[in-house]
């Protein structure tokens, strides 16, 4: 769902929705030409385009009787002013609601020119508190870069899932062999996205007459809308007098599908922002595209995105503030044919190997079954009797009194127990259920930790099947994940390497003995057996056995 992103929009209907009808029913609405159309097996429902914010309002509107009407498991949205809406759908209709976040909506809303500037800070701090303090009621937070996933570690499930292009991205065109930077096309430099002042705007007005003092004929165009807002006066006449000279050409907003004819027609890609904190994090999609067009870049030596140009070799790095720096950069890569050949097929290999979208659409698959997988037999009733069979399994078919002295002599059938109900709770997001979790933690999982010596959060994510064998000097971090039919014996620890965030996520059918220690944000594979007094910092994989200090496979599990 969005009332921003138009519904053909590159992220959310031509990576995620398609790749996402693989295994779901998809419905998309969005603002669109059109009231219903299916595209490559997807349900589109078209919202109205309003110029004016103000009336997007009607579209919330709109989106909200749409939503309650749906019988749809998830509701996937994707702007932050949806996300009061996404708070009414998960506790009144108790579906899946998952907020994908495109940006650090604090940094772009600050510099936004529409809002008034002694508003802006305001606007920002607004939408990031509403963020934070929302992110805990959704099923699951999607964001565009690792930073931003640190900003939403309090939800219960996150996953980074980038905006690169998709593998065949421009295939067309370099199997025509029209896309090398030593071809014969003419000078033109490229810039895909909106324009602006945020963006690089008068940066590009003052390096393109600088470029064309060197290389007459070199011009640099632009592929999507160009703002002036916040301009000069000055910057705003040679906006349009470049335009008349031919040396500034706008194409405007243009098709998914049409950006890689205008990539294909230039010879160097550019990404000239200015050292704002907008910038600072995540990889430009337009950086990414140029490298799958095999477009050496000239880039602001800033950000994330001057990081993967340093390290894939692919382009020049500049001064963001200096148009001469970016000249140079420009005039180089348009004159050195050999230079720009090398840089741009160097992008061109790390695209193919790791920026593309099919290495992140696994994720988004991988996201949408864990989400999924609290689903009604993952209830809590079903999950206690699961864990119960387990703990139980040596005394089926013995009489009750039998099977209430092993209760009794297995204080980790209580701590599990106890475990559960908490969980349940946490995952309740409404105010009693906070206030009674509140209540529960001291009431009953103190003095469950201070009797068995077994210290588990509510916070933690642990499948069914869960068995603690012996009780005593048990620690299990709150930001644990543990998979189904797992086995802890005395004395264990799973928890945060110093100086870390995150513990470790354990497999299914996982063994861990006596006094074991798993230690950081690592994975321990399925059917793992750990030693006794074992340390355990590096991954794991499946079907093994490791011990030692550090740990070393020395086995495998059919």
């Amino acid at each position: 769902m969005s009332t921003v992103h138009s519904w053909d929009d590159p992220r959310i209907f031509h990576k995620e929705a398609v790749t996402l009808k693989h295994g779901f029913a998809v419905e998309l609405h969005a603002p669109a030409p059109f009231r219903y159309r299916e595209v490559d097996g997807v349900r589109v429902y078209g919202l109205k385009h309003y110029r004016r914010r103000l009336f997007r309002c009607l579209n919330w509107l709109r989106l909200a009787v749409r939503a309650w009407r749906s019988k749809a498991k998830v509701y996937h949205f994707h702007d932050p002013e949806l996300i009061p809406l996404g708070v009414l759908l998960k506790l009144l209709k108790r579906r899946k609601v998952v907020y994908d976040v495109h940006e650090h909506n604090y940094m772009t809303i600050r510099t936004r020119e529409w809002i008034p500037k002694p508003l802006r800070g305001l606007a920002a701090g607004l939408v990031e508190r509403l963020e934070q303090a929302c992110a805990g009621i959704f099923s699951g937070v999607i964001t565009a870069d690792g930073e931003l996933a640190k900003k939403f570690s309090g939800a219960r499930l996150v996953t980074v899932v980038r905006n690169f292009p998709l593998i065949s991205f421009g295939q067309d065109y370099l199997d025509a062999g029209s896309c090398d930077g030593r071809s014969g096309k003419e000078p033109l430099v490229i810039y895909v996205g909106v324009m602006g002042k945020e963006r690089g705007l008068e940066t590009v007005l003052e390096t393109m007459p600088l470029v064309r003092e060197k290389i007459p004929g070199a011009s640099c165009l632009l592929v999507g809308r160009v703002s002036p807002k916040g301009l000069s006066q000055e910057h705003r006449r040679k906006l349009k007098e470049f335009q008349e000279k031919g040396l500034i050409r706008i194409a405007g907003q243009v098709g998914y599908g049409d950006v890689m004819g205008f990539l294909a027609r230039c010879r160097v890609g550019w990404t000239p922002f200015p050292p704002i904190p907008k910038h600072l994090y995540g990889i430009g999609t337009k950086l990414t595209e140029y490298m799958a067009l095999a477009l050496p870049v000239v880039a602001s030596d800033y950000g994330e995105g001057a990081a993967v140009v340093r390290t894939e070799n692919c382009g020049i790095l500049v001064s963001p503030l200096d148009p001469g720096d970016h000249a140079r950069a420009v005039v180089e890569l348009l004159t050195r044919r050999d230079l720009a050949g090398e840089l741009g097929n160097n992008g061109r290999q790390a695209f193919l190997a790791r920026y593309n979208w099919e290495s992140q659409a696994a994720g988004l698959l991988v996201f949408y079954r864990k989400l999924l997988e609290d689903e009604e037999p993952k209830r809590l009733l079903g999950l206690i009797k699961e864990d119960l069979t387990r703990a139980m399994s040596p005394v089926t078919g013995k009489s009750f009194w039998v099977k209430a002295g092993r209760f009794i002599q297995k204080p980790g059938i209580w701590a599990v127990l106890g475990y559960r109900l908490g969980h349940f709770l946490y995952l309740r997001r409404f105010l009693p259920a906070r206030l009674l979790l509140m209540l529960y933690r001291i009431l009953v999982l103190l003095p469950l930790k201070l009797l068995t010596g077994i210290e588990i959060y509510p916070e933690t994510k642990i499948g069914s099947g869960f068995y603690i064998e012996h009780y005593g000097c048990i620690f299990i971090a709150p930001t644990a994940v543990i998979g189904r039919n797992c086995t802890i014996f005395q004395g264990v620890t799973v928890g945060v390497a110093l100086g870390g965030r995150k513990a470790g996520v354990i497999g299914d059918n996982v063994i861990i003995c006596a006094g074991a220690k798993i230690i950081g944000d690592i994975v321990v594979g399925d059917n793992v057996v750990i030693g006794a007094n074992t340390v355990v910092t590096r991954d794991v994989e499946d079907n093994v056995i490791v011990a030692g200090v550090p740990a070393v496979v020395i086995g495998r599990r059919d």
